[in-house]
């Protein structure tokens, strides 16, 4: 069986040699300041979405420029018809501001389609609407991810491996940023690795509820890893 110290020893793995830059589209990567030439154009061809989250949202004109690059847009309607859902739903305008920043593409989303079932979904396992802001804020680019496709056999999976180890309901809503793993190409496989060297399934439960970052890893590296460790 593992003990704790064991599993330190694979975050230490992990976050020394196994991280490194990967192209998530879920993240993205700001740089604020680039040429002057691309900085001009880019400008110019965004500043009406420049000047929206300026104005509207209360962005420093150098994280409205950053956030602007991946956003195409040159009325008000879009943006304003999601911070109007955002706000309806409780949030505050700098918990709006913060999901923005954090995955900018959101803004452009139709909320009926895209946010609400997810809400939903969370609101009929029973999480209050604070924890449902919480999710977004946490993990904002599960709004990218299909409901059907992705988050529900996922939160399933991850379920099942909680009644598995007799955790209650009420743990499994600290495990949420987990859903952003890619259930076929990571989870599956790193789950399997970790009961094949004999981990218990209290600390993978305890893996995926404070270190999803570590499961959520190219299934390759993660078995190495595990079997050198």
């Amino acid at each position: 069986m593992f003990s704790s110290s064991y599993i330190a020893s694979i975050r230490r793995n992990f976050y020394s040699r196994v991280f490194s830059p990967t192209k998530n589209p879920c993240r993205f990567r700001f740089s604020p300041f680039s040429s002057s030439s691309s900085t001009s154009k880019t400008e110019n061809r965004n500043s009406f979405a420049v000047n929206y989250l300026i104005n509207t949202l209360g962005f420093s004109p150098e994280k409205a420029f950053s956030a602007s690059q991946y956003l195409k847009f040159d009325s008000p309607e879009k943006p304003d018809a999601v911070v109007a859902f955002l706000n309806n739903h409780g949030f505050t305008g700098d918990q709006i501001g913060s999901l923005i920043r954090k995955f900018p593409t959101i803004i452009l989303r139709n909320p009926n389609n895209s946010l609400l079932p997810k809400i939903q979904f969370f609101q009929c396992l029973g999480f209050s609407d604070s924890q449902v802001k919480n999710i977004l804020l946490l993990s904002p680019c599960i709004t990218c991810r299909s409901l059907d496709g992705h988050i529900k056999p996922t939160f399933s999976y991850i379920k099942s491996l909680f009644d598995a180890n007799g955790t209650c309901l009420s743990q499994l809503k600290l495990a949420t940023e987990a859903l952003r793993c890619d259930l076929e190409s990571r989870l599956l496989p790193n789950i399997e690795a970790l009961k094949g060297a004999g981990a218990p399934s209290s600390r993978i439960v305890y893996l995926l509820q404070h270190f999803p970052r570590v499961i959520n890893q190219d299934s390759e590296k993660f078995r190495k890893t595990v079997e050198d460790v």
